[in-house]
């Protein structure tokens, strides 16, 4: 009678579950040969996309090539890695809008979720750490990317500030939870932010109209208004403060560790909150693409 209820926690991947646990339980088995690969991947699809490119087009600008090279591995990413990290913290625990502290914490009773509990805490899993790496990877290869063909600063000290997230997490062996969340809040708009990258490169080039870009714009401040100004300063920042500080068994992850991370969840959401004041300013004023902006300082 006191025989524990074993009930599958909810799953995007339905059947292809168990496949996607074996694959995962083999990248985590061997992840420092994983992640060499695996950005060697990445980076050899940025530089092939752009090979196919110049044979294809006619670029009047040898940045814009490159930046448009850049788009193609970005779009697999963030689609790729948004849903497998949404995969990893709904078959967790995670809801939206619900108590993730109090979600699933039933244990071998019947209640959807069985003995698992949202704990950005707990040990790393096997399908948590192959999202990490999957994510990390593409991270190292766009930051080679950026160093040796289109330096931008603000993108290299934001993959540098979250591979160190992801690296000491992997280095740990704890938190994954938290890892994949910021990687479903961070990841879960650029598609639209590369529609409106690309727009803008295109545009550049002579080849479509702005109005393509102004829409992408348009498109892009929606989400970050949603997600990075509403949604993140509760359901991240706020989650990350309670769970690393305030929650029994926080002291197993060392305090320097603890601080940083939360000051890097601080941090990205305070800077996508004044890159959302600046696309609306340049969405009121009609001036969103690179080739209106170089206008207004030739008339200046």
């Amino acid at each position: 009678h006191d025989a524990k209820i074993a009930v599958m926690a909810p799953s995007m991947l339905g059947s292809m579950r168990p496949a996607w646990e074996e694959f995962a339980g083999s990248v985590a088995e061997n992840p420092l040969l994983a992640i060499v690969v695996i950005t060697v991947a990445w980076f050899t699809l940025n530089r092939a996309t752009a090979f196919v490119l110049s044979l294809t087009f006619k670029f009047k600008h040898q940045k814009n090539l490159n930046n448009l090279a850049s788009c193609l591995p970005s779009l697999i990413h963030c689609t790729t890695v948004t849903f497998f990290a949404c995969e990893e913290l709904v078959s967790r625990g995670w809801g939206v809008f619900s108590a993730p502290s109090e979600a699933f914490t039933a244990l071998s009773s019947g209640t959807p979720g069985g003995d698992r509990q949202f704990d950005m805490l707990g040990a790393n899993t096997p399908t948590g750490t192959t999202v990490i790496i999957w994510c990390c990877t593409y991270m190292f290869a766009d930051t080679l990317f950026l160093v040796l063909y289109a330096p931008n600063m603000l993108f290299m000290a934001h993959h540098l500030a979250t591979i160190l997230y992801m690296t000491s997490s992997l280095a740990l062996g704890f938190s994954d939870l938290s890892v994949c969340l910021c990687i479903f809040i961070g990841e879960m708009s650029n598609p639209i932010n590369n529609f409106y990258f690309i727009a803008d490169l295109l545009n550049h080039e002579g080849w479509i109209s702005a109005r393509w870009n102004m829409a992408g714009a348009c498109a892009l401040a929606t989400a970050f208004f949603f997600i990075r100004l509403l949604y993140a300063p509760v359901g991240l920042c706020f989650l990350a403060l309670e769970t690393f500080f305030h929650r029994s068994g926080a002291s197993a992850i060392p305090v320097f560790l603890r601080v940083i991370w939360c000051l890097l969840v601080l941090g990205t959401t305070y800077v996508s909150a004044t890159f959302l004041q600046g696309l609306v300013g340049q969405i009121r004023s009609g001036k969103t693409t690179m080739k209106s902006q170089e206008e207004s300082e030739k008339q200046s």
